[in-house]
């Protein structure tokens, strides 16, 4: 592991003399970090693929409607032609479908506290309304995904919310072709959400692009008793993002 590693106490004691003052100076929101900013950040990238998802099925009624004036102008159509019509139709319902019913659960997570709940269907929801960020840079979010079985007492929007700051960290140095991954490590009481991708600038007090993303993503575990950390080496920068079973 490089020097260029940083965990809360180091970040603590590089910028402040106290915990209170640690968490004066990163646990209070700003507008680039704030629980509001994200979820609005997150549904409105979900409302421009349903936008594109809508334009798409008005085009392929328009040729629909087309078909029609052919026939009425006794022109033949091929069956070929209409069944590529009706799959095109159905492929972007069943993806407006989806998209939508995705955002309805990550609203539901935003607005109901749950006891407890699957990791793996949180991640799997939060990739599914994300990764079109990565993909308009060129390259794509993966998730490894932990046991189906594996569930987590707590609110599933802190570790919702951690895993996006880290993922927005790592964007802005993804290049095209590359990849930011998401993957689980588990122990007895514990289990890390391990968020690993490009390797991005680190300021000698934990800083990421002139902000001080750890100290917030911090902030935002220790509401369910979590921390965080993470580090540079040869092959990129590496988020850990602990909470408790």
């Amino acid at each position: 592991m490089s020097s260029a590693y940083f965990n809360v106490e180091r970040l603590k004691s590089s910028c402040c003399s106290s915990f209170e003052e640690f968490n004066e100076k990163n646990c209070s929101p700003t507008h680039e970090h704030d629980d509001l900013t994200y979820f609005s950040r997150v549904t409105s990238n979900v409302s421009v693929e349903l936008h594109q998802t809508f334009a798409t099925l008005d085009q392929t009624v328009g040729i629909l409607s087309d078909f029609k004036l052919l026939i009425n102008a006794g022109k033949p159509i091929k069956a070929e032609q209409i069944q590529k019509i009706v799959e095109a139709l159905n492929s972007q319902i069943k993806t407006g479908t989806h998209l939508s019913q995705e955002l309805n659960r990550f609203a539901f997570f935003a607005d109901v506290r749950l006891e407890e709940y699957k990791l793996a269907s949180v991640l799997t929801n939060l990739y599914d309304l994300v990764r079109r960020f990565a993909v308009l840079k060129g390259g794509k979010l993966v998730i490894n995904y932990p046991k189906e079985s594996l569930k987590i007492k707590g609110d599933p929007f802190a570790i919702m919310h951690s895993v996006f700051l880290a993922y927005q960290a790592l964007l802005t140095a993804m290049e095209p072709d590359t990849a930011i991954t998401v993957s689980t490590l588990e122990t007895a009481s514990t289990v890390s959400v391990l968020v690993d991708g490009p390797k991005i600038e680190l300021s000698s007090s934990g800083c990421i692009a002139g902000e001080c993303d750890l100290g917030y993503i911090n902030c935002v575990l220790q509401k369910e008793k979590g921390s965080s950390e993470y580090y540079t080496d040869d092959t990129g920068t590496h988020f850990v993002l602990t909470i408790p079973k």
